[in-house]
């Protein structure tokens, strides 16, 4: 019976183990993903950029053709221009597109969000990200 009891015991630790190491990986792979998911976002709207007008410290702003628009029906459509805007407020990297949008959450748990423009055109985005106990970074370059 002694045995069958330390068997019992053992294996109880040992799910409970294996329990805490599952969770604690799905928090890891879930704020990686959403970091992940604001970079690629953003990179695929920006390369559709007509217009950068301002980064910097939790910002990137810029013009692109609003591609929901009919070309064929009428071409003064051609001219018509969206604002973008990625912003840092509170943890939570937003994005506001206007005229007419309304704020969409685009990642939480983000902890730094920084762009600039290079000399040769590029724009560089780097996202920083809590995962568990350290703080990690994805930098990206945007032709």
């Amino acid at each position: 019976m002694f045995l069958v009891t330390i068997v019992f015991v053992t294996t109880a630790q040992i799910l409970s183990n294996a329990y805490k190491v599952i969770r604690q990986q799905r928090y890891k792979v879930a704020a990686q993903q959403g970091a992940q998911l604001g970079l690629s976002r953003m990179s695929g709207e920006l390369r559709e950029a007509t217009n950068i007008v301002q980064t910097g410290n939790s910002l990137l702003e810029f013009e692109k053709v609003d591609a929901s628009l009919d070309r064929y029906g009428n071409p003064a459509d051609f001219g018509v221009r969206l604002t973008v805007r990625y912003e840092l407020q509170n943890n939570v990297l937003t994005r506001l597109v206007s005229p007419g949008g309304v704020v969409q959450s685009v990642a939480e748990g983000v902890y730094g969000f920084t762009t600039s423009q290079l000399p040769s055109g590029n724009v560089a985005i780097t996202l920083a990200f809590q995962d568990q106990r350290q703080v990690k970074a994805y930098d990206m370059q945007v032709a």
